[in-house]
């Protein structure tokens, strides 16, 4: 079973998008005079998958939370899991997929009941976002 969640891919579109055209309009007055006002423009985005090396176990009757984090300087837009296991599989529940409150960072929590016959195990990915910014003008 595998589920995903997802917090501003809309507005990172737009970024992308839009990037080229707030450098133009921030560097070329109405006036054509050259501005005297440093401003920061985006001037790139990119996105990186990181998916954890590592299975997380829980047991029968338990519940178990990780996470996983951006490198330096990177946002957390959306993150996700894999469960995987045997009779607890079916059973198992993923009860929270969510991005933590650095922002750079994404969790997931697995409750596996009682009644299972096994540990259940998950994985987690999260996608990064890093805003590279220029300052123009001045």
């Amino acid at each position: 079973m595998q589920g995903k969640a997802i917090v501003i891919p809309t507005i990172a579109a737009v970024l992308a998008s839009a990037a080229t055209t707030v450098v133009l309009m921030a560097v070329t007055p109405a006036s054509g005079a050259r501005s005297t006002t440093p401003i920061t423009v985006v001037s790139g985005l990119s996105f990186h998958t990181f998916v954890s090396p590592y299975r997380y176990s829980v047991d029968a009757g338990e519940t178990g939370k990780h996470g996983v984090t951006c490198p330096t300087g990177q946002y957390a837009i959306s993150g996700g899991y894999q469960l995987a296991g045997a009779d607890g599989l079916s059973v198992a529940s993923v009860t929270s997929n969510y991005p933590g409150t650095a922002g750079d960072d994404w969790w997931v929590a697995v409750a596996n009941p009682r009644i299972a016959a096994s540990e259940v195990g998950f994985a987690l990915d999260e996608t990064c976002l890093k805003i590279t910014t220029t300052t123009v003008g001045g």
